[in-house]
């Protein structure tokens, strides 16, 4: 029977740090986290059964390191927590939070205003069908360059 305690120590060589886990790196970032995790393995093994580690194992490491001044879309600072959630950006992602839902709006083209205001570079959630002519405009915008 499994008692929903795991025994485990809490890694005391970088603090935590948690973002959206939807984000975007530069190839020497990669690297260092490469070599981060090379240097220390029990760091993946804390790791082994955490819910949601996709929204602190990367940024922890990043956060430590010399890469943290780069961080564009920083969760610490009050700032962008107010400014980006009234602009629905999260990272380099634009994504719009239904009130109430656990899940983020299927875009459609009543969001084309919203999206091309936007600095992301991204865009969540879309559907085939719902998102249809949103997609169509987005396509014509990026063909014609404007």
């Amino acid at each position: 029977m499994i008692s929903g305690i795991l025994p485990r120590s809490l890694n005391r060589k970088i603090r935590f740090y948690h973002g959206s886990q939807w984000w975007a790196l530069t190839e020497r970032s990669i690297k260092y986290i490469f070599n981060f995790l090379q240097q220390n393995p029990d760091y993946i093994d804390f790791y082994k059964y955490t819910n949601s580690s996709d929204e602190i194992f990367f940024h922890s490491i990043i956060k430590s390191s010399p890469f943290s001044e780069n961080i564009t879309h920083d969760f610490e600072q009050p700032l962008y927590l107010s400014d980006s959630a009234s602009a629905n950006e999260y990272g380099c992602h634009y994504i719009s939070w239904s009130k109430g839902d656990r899940s983020p709006k299927i875009l459609d083209v009543n969001d084309i205003g919203s999206l091309m205001n936007s600095e992301a570079l991204f865009a969540r959630k879309f559907d085939e069908q719902v998102s249809k002519d949103l997609i169509s405009i987005l396509e014509q915008k990026i063909l014609i360059g404007g």
